[in-house]
């Protein structure tokens, strides 16, 4: 064994003869070997292309909608934060998975909260997206929407029933977390509803 043998160097593994844990250490320039399945490369590059077409070819082809590539990005995270709702509406018909976290830790309907787009919201929240996984930072996307005044996406969470007395990471409800950061306009509209 070579742990004992203090005279033989340890043996040289490179690429996909990695355990899978120190694949993600592996400079860029030696990953080729260790990439995303094809299929899950394709599919990511019909998403940050815009291509639906080429999107439904792909899974069609028996891409799978929920697989990572080695950074750990998704389609569908992918598809909201570039504002795709074509595209999202695809992902979600081929079984993508709503509450999937991309490469960044967000789920899609955080990053639609985050981006204030409410068309996307809705589309989430019909295919069972969770409106109360937290963030990294704590916050349910209700609160992120609040921060960022974007009343058509808390519109679109209380059409969707969400709980408004339920507390963000501060331990205040909605009203009350709009109030205290001087969000005034999400104040009346949050009274106005």
């Amino acid at each position: 064994d070579w742990l004992d043998d203090n005279r033989s160097p340890p043996p040289q593994r490179h690429g996909s003869d990695l355990p899978p844990v120190f694949q993600a250490a592996v400079p860029l320039h030696e990953a080729a070997d260790i990439d995303a399945p094809v299929e899950t490369r394709d599919l990511l590059a019909a998403v940050r292309a815009g291509d639906l077409a080429r999107l439904k070819q792909v899974l069609g082809d028996g891409a799978r909608p929920n697989a990572p590539d080695l950074r750990g990005e998704r389609a569908l995270p992918l598809a909201v934060r570039a504002g795709r709702l074509e595209l999202v509406r695809q992902l979600l018909a081929q079984g993508a998975a709503p509450d999937l976290r991309g490469a960044d830790g967000r789920t899609p309907l955080g990053i639609a909260a985050l981006n204030g787009n409410a068309a996307i919201v809705r589309v989430l929240l019909k295919a069972g997206a969770d409106p109360y996984l937290r963030s990294a930072t704590g916050n349910i996307p209700l609160y992120d929407a609040i921060q960022l005044e974007r009343l058509d996406v808390i519109g679109a969470f209380i059409d969707a029933g969400i709980d408004l007395e339920r507390p963000g990471r501060t331990g205040l409800p909605a009203l009350a977390t709009a109030a205290a950061t001087g969000r005034a306009r999400v104040v009346e509209y949050l009274i106005g509803r």
